[in-house]
């Protein structure tokens, strides 16, 4: 169960990257009513996919709490890669 750890940690710095734009949102007043409730929303299932999957582990269902922390973890290390590449390329951006 490495690779679950592994996953849930990814998706644990997801959720802690979009808690400080959250609040770094409040603080400048770009999160208001307008967008608050995609915010939460956002929050939510993040929050989700963390609970639900230590949940599904502690439950004796170990596959599906790995494909649960999946849907959040591999886009997360596909965007790290992405720009990772982009950046090591050394290529002009214009």
């Amino acid at each position: 169960m490495i690779l679950f750890k592994m996953m849930w940690v990814i998706d644990a710095i997801v959720t802690a990257v979009f808690l400080y734009f959250f609040f770094i949102g409040i603080s400048d007043s770009s999160v208001s009513g307008m967008n608050i409730g995609l915010w939460i929303l956002i929050l939510l299932v993040l929050t989700a996919v963390l609970w639900g999957s230590i949940w599904l582990k502690k439950h004796k269902y170990p596959l599906l709490a790995l494909v649960l922390t999946m849907i959040i973890s591999i886009p997360a290390i596909l965007f790290v890669l992405y720009f990772g590449v982009a950046i090591a390329n050394h290529e002009r951006w214009n």
